[in-house]
């Protein structure tokens, strides 16, 4: 999990460079094809499971400060 979100916060300060601003369901669709990424690296012994629902995506913005205009809510 701790990869996935490294990758995450990685892809969205290059977004933010880009000055694209991201909704939740954008941060949820990348989050489910890094996760998805992740567990075909991992092989068919990956179990990780993660439903990327709004409560995860608010915790995770909360976890990396993610606000200011970086991540806009829709």
């Amino acid at each position: 999990m701790l990869n996935m979100e490294k990758l995450l916060m990685t892809w969205i300060a290059d977004q933010t460079q880009k000055h694209t601003l991201l909704s939740t369901l954008i941060i949820m669709a990348k989050t489910k094809s890094l996760l998805a990424m992740l567990k075909e690296k991992a092989g068919p012994g990956c179990d990780v499971e993660l439903t990327a629902s709004s409560g995860w995506c608010k915790q995770f913005k909360n976890r990396y400060s993610l606000h200011n205009g970086k991540v806009v809510s829709l």
